[in-house]
């Protein structure tokens, strides 16, 4: 893409998954960060910038959905783009996510190639926004 860091954060509050994304999103041009419940992930928000969240939607204080309302609502981090993961394959949570504002929805077990598209995408597409 270019020589310049996107931050990541991914808001997962189980290990494996977060060991899997750090693994397939190793990359010289990602920096993430981990937040392991959705308060964390509000105080990370709101001290540096990022370029991408992943958002899982069960989260052991609030839910993803919950989390999402409140990035969108707040001018600081309405335009981040937000990809969801859940392991809920059902229209009906990935259509509530897309109208609530997230950019895409990835369903577990990950696909580290679609993962890796999804994130490469959405970078690429906001970096020239």
């Amino acid at each position: 893409m270019d020589d310049r860091k996107f931050n990541i954060l991914i808001v997962e509050d189980s290990l494996p998954q977060v060991l899997l994304f750090k693994e397939v999103l190793k990359s010289d041009n990602y920096a993430l960060d981990i937040a392991l419940s959705g308060k964390t992930a509000l105080e990370k928000v709101n001290n540096e910038p990022f370029s991408l969240i992943l958002l899982d939607i069960v989260l052991p204080d609030i839910s993803g959905f919950k989390l999402l309302s409140i990035l969108r609502q707040d001018e600081k981090t309405a335009n981040i783009p937000v990809i969801m993961i859940s392991a809920k394959n059902e229209s009906s949570s990935i259509k509530k996510t897309l109208e609530m504002g997230a950019m895409d929805y990835i369903v577990k077990p990950i696909d580290p190639d679609i993962l890796n598209a999804k994130v490469k995408n959405l970078l690429t597409y906001y970096k020239y926004k």
